[in-house]
């Protein structure tokens, strides 16, 4: 199946096949968007801010917050809904998506 601009969509058989979704969506995936999912996957099942993923890439340009926002578009990092101070801000902690197959 394919969207408006032919990209491919993929679409969960009835029992679930979510392994085959995120493969697609990774395969699509740009080198620096790779770098953030792969470092997001090692520090798992910690979440980090974007602060924190700036320091271990040693560059606080936005480069880094735009490849994770893309990865957020994704469905491959999502808010986990808690906060961390860091240098007199809350900021929000990421986490990389896990998938496991829903109890059929």
């Amino acid at each position: 199946m394919s969207d408006l601009f032919d990209e491919e969509i993929y679409e969960p058989s009835r029992s679930g096949d979510w392994e085959g979704a995120i493969r697609l969506q990774e395969r699509s995936l740009t080198r620096l968007q790779r770098m953030v999912l792969d470092y997001l996957r090692k520090v798992y099942p910690s979440a980090i801010t974007d602060h924190d993923m700036e320091a271990h890439f040693r560059d606080h340009r936005s480069t880094w917050r735009a490849r994770r926002s893309e990865l957020v578009a994704k469905g491959l990092v999502y808010d986990t809904g808690r906060r961390k101070m860091q240098d007199g801000t809350q900021r929000i902690l990421w986490r990389a998506t896990t998938w496991t197959q829903p109890n059929t």
